[in-house]
């Protein structure tokens, strides 16, 4: 069709905006999510936010802190929200009595000042409610126990993530980011 201009994308013939072109006054959100398997300490959090900030990242959702408390706290200019448990019984080794599987959102400072609520379910999951132009956004993170845990702590998890999803109200975004622990078939790590 002749009025359709050829490298847009269209849906029902109307453009619909790409990745980077952004509208006046709305900015593309880079959220990253990562897996740390521990983030004690002060050098590799500053490490973490430094090399977030150089890649423009806005909101950073992390698994696996073995941070053993829940608190907000600001890092520099960045706000950190983290959920853990001092005493979690799931471990169950000597090795892994002291870890904590803990996730949390780190949030830029542009960002930091948008939040509106968060949530801490567990040390498993959590999320974050910013105010946007668009309406509410939720950020849900979670890290799924692993195929060595318990059915019944698998399916506690989903039922637990499930309620978290649903107790935001319908007209919100939400995304949900995490670890979920999948193992593809014929894979080995």
């Amino acid at each position: 069709h002749s009025s359709l201009e050829r490298n847009k994308i269209y849906r029902n013939r109307t453009p619909i905006k790409q990745y980077g072109i952004a509208k006046k006054g709305r900015v593309p959100l880079k959220i990253w999510s990562i897996n740390l398997q521990g983030l004690n300490t002060p050098y590799a959090q500053y490490d973490l936010l430094h090399r977030a900030a150089k890649e423009g990242v806005h909101i950073i959702v992390a698994q696996e802190t073995y941070f053993t408390d829940t608190y907000t706290i600001p890092l520099g200019n960045w706000l950190l929200i983290s959920s853990g448990v001092p005493n979690n019984a799931e471990h169950n080794s000597d090795s892994d009595i002291n870890k904590q599987t803990g996730v949390a959102i780190y949030l830029n400072p542009e960002l930091k000042g948008a939040v509106t609520t968060y949530v801490t379910v567990s040390d498993r999951i959590m999320s974050a409610t910013l105010l946007t132009k668009s309406g509410p956004l939720a950020i849900i993170n979670h890290h799924a126990p692993d195929e060595t845990k318990p059915t019944n702590t698998k399916i506690a998890h989903c039922d637990l993530l499930t309620n978290t999803i649903r107790n935001y109200q319908d007209d919100a975004i939400k995304i949900v980011v995490g670890d979920t622990d999948i193992r593809w078939h014929g894979r080995y790590n």
